[in-house]
């Protein structure tokens, strides 16, 4: 036997753990390291060790408590003498392969796991583990082939069984995806004859129409671009970036399944259409929301509640956040534009809208679809995750491109989305000749020179707020909270503002329709290159500058997402500049 770790400090004689069993200080050590209480933990191993220097479980707890102390070498040779004192028990295999995993020795962990497999071949955790390090180590097969061993063992995995679905996604096995999915259905209590679940390729509008000799109309070709990055107050402004900008269009797709809240539309072949996914980052950027459960590597499972009410035919205007008033102003209308230059008016000629149904019950989300669209188009709504077959889809495409999330770890870039020019003139031009007719998207005369503050009352992000409020009103600006207000009343407060102070949020996409001679100062919680607003800005000659605060830390994972404050005085420095 080898040579048995002492561990440092006194152990504790007449306390409850040297008073219980052997079972109940291994429960009890466990219990401890799982809730993190290492020196716990640590105590009741050492207690069993003293009355058992040989019990294999209590060498493996020293182990793992070596493990996480970082003392890999002690941690081996408690490992060692944990497989000596039990050969057959697979679980110091597991650690020892764990061990070799943290250090990136990927070859040694699946030997150790193979030899554990050996002794112990019905341990559905062994081949578990046996799987997952193939899958790191690039071994796709052999690590599924494991999985599937372990799941045959014990199908209470279901864990397992998800990434089972995953991988066979990633490797083209779309009918094993779509079965192993709806087993988990079936183990969540739900009737899989209720869904729709579809897994395929996800492809762009333009890759799938060649493909399948479907109607495609180029409307503006792919060129070059630039994206204005943000400008810091006391900072000179950065140079733009350059970027390509995709081409747009208009197609239509027959049989066509949509589904709401999600911008993905099922073919008829099973292809699901996506052209977020052909973006050439699309890899940094979360696409797998809502129905769409799996969206990596160019593949995607889609799971809806399926209505068997088809609908002859309908425009599609539907989107994962097109509920919210900026993605529904910058991308979702914008679509309309393509519709327009693809198609004369006969021709689409009581075509329903096909939106989100939480659009419907936001009345300045309608009011702006008619100022842009016309007020006597037809809508069909369609609920959150439900799936409707359309025979003749009208699919549009938008003229910004702004994914909802980055994948976490990631930090934005300003080429993370792009909003062109004629997106932002598109809306302005139709919004103004509904709401303000003869304003030709210039201020309005009855609110000329206006400075607004957009306030939110429960903000989640600027904490302090009402300690703002005495600086700006020194600078005479006015408290506004654009939501409670109609749209038209929104264009006209941002359509006469002179200078406009907000956090960054949906609401601020009001400046749309502020003047060119506009100035406007952004509160965020830190610096980022998230170039959504100075896009808009710029597009329209207008002045944005961000003001950091002092962020929050641990407030959210995602930095642009957390709490922040902002010092007065500084803001008061900031204004004195603005008003200039």
């Amino acid at each position: 036997m080898g040579r048995l770790i002492q561990f440092p400090g006194p152990r504790v004689p007449g306390s409850s753990l040297a008073r219980g069993d052997v079972p109940a200080l291994l429960a009890a050590a466990m219990r401890y390291l799982d809730g993190a209480r290492v020196d716990l933990a640590l105590a009741a191993a050492q207690e069993v060790l003293a009355r058992e220097p040989g019990n294999a479980v209590a060498l493996g707890i020293a182990g793992l408590i070596a493990q996480v102390e970082g003392r890999h070498d002690v941690a081996e040779l408690l490992f060692d003498q944990a497989i000596e004192n039990a050969p057959g028990d697979p679980v110091g295999y597991r650690r020892k392969a764990a061990l070799r995993v943290e250090e990136d020795r990927f070859d040694e962990a699946v030997v150790l796991l193979e030899y554990a497999v050996t002794r112990a071949p019905g341990d559905p955790g062994t081949l578990a583990d046996l799987g997952t390090v193939l899958l790191r180590s690039g071994q796709i097969e052999r690590g599924a082939q494991a999985l599937r061993s372990a799941v045959d063992l014990d199908q209470t995995r279901t864990d397992l069984r998800r990434q089972l679905v995953l991988i066979d996604s990633m490797t083209g096995r779309f009918e094993c995806a779509v079965v192993g999915y709806r087993q988990l259905l079936v183990d969540d209590d739900q009737d899989p004859a209720e869904h729709l679940v579809v897994a395929g390729p996800l492809i762009t509008v333009r890759e799938w129409t060649a493909s399948n000799d479907a109607v495609y109309t180029p409307i503006t070709p792919a060129g070059a671009a630039a994206i204005e990055r943000p400008s810091y107050f006391g900072e000179d402004a950065p140079p733009p970036v350059a970027v390509e900008r995709p081409e747009t269009y208009v197609a239509e797709i027959p049989d066509a399944t949509v589904v709401g809240d999600a911008h993905v539309v099922v073919a008829p072949s099973g292809d699901l259409l996506l052209d977020l996914a052909g973006h050439p980052d699309a890899e940094r950027f979360e696409l797998a929301e809502g129905a769409l459960r799996v969206a990596q590597d160019g593949v995607g499972l889609l799971d809806a509640a399926e209505d068997d009410d088809p609908l002859d035919a309908a425009i599609h205007l539907l989107g994962t956040s097109s509920r919210n008033y900026y993605h529904w102003l910058i991308e979702m209308l914008p679509r309309i534009a393509s519709l327009e230059a693809g198609y004369p008016a006969a021709g689409i000629a009581g075509v329903p809208f096909l939106v989100d149904q939480a659009c419907t019950r936001v009345p300045q989300l309608m009011d702006a679809l008619a100022a842009v669209g016309g007020a006597d188009r037809p809508l069909v709504t369609l609920e959150p995750g439900r799936a409707r077959r359309v025979r003749r889809l009208i699919l549009p495409s938008g003229l910004a491109w702004l994914p909802n999330n980055l994948r976490d770890g990631l930090v934005l870039r300003a080429q993370d989305s792009l909003i062109t020019a004629d997106a932002v003139r598109f809306v302005r031009e139709r919004v103004f000749a509904a709401v303000a007719p003869g304003s030709a998207g210039q201020a309005i005369p009855s609110e000329s020179g206006r400075r607004i503050f957009l306030a939110k009352p429960q903000s989640r992000r600027l904490l302090n707020a009402p300690d703002l409020e005495p600086v700006l009103a020194e600078f005479g600006f006015d408290s506004v909270q654009p939501e409670m207000h109609s749209f038209a009343r929104q264009v006209e407060l941002f359509g006469g503002a002179a200078l406009i102070v907000a956090e960054s949020g949906a609401a601020l996409a009001n400046i749309l329709f502020a003047p060119p001679e506009a100035r406007i100062l952004v509160l965020c919680a830190d610096r980022w290159d998230h170039s959504i607003f100075s896009q808009i800005a710029a597009s329209l000659g207008q002045s944005l500058t961000y003001l950091t605060g002092s962020l929050v830390e641990g407030s959210h994972h995602k930095r642009y997402q957390s709490s922040f404050t902002v010092d007065p005085d500084r803001l008061r420095q900031a204004l004195t500049w603005l008003a200039r």
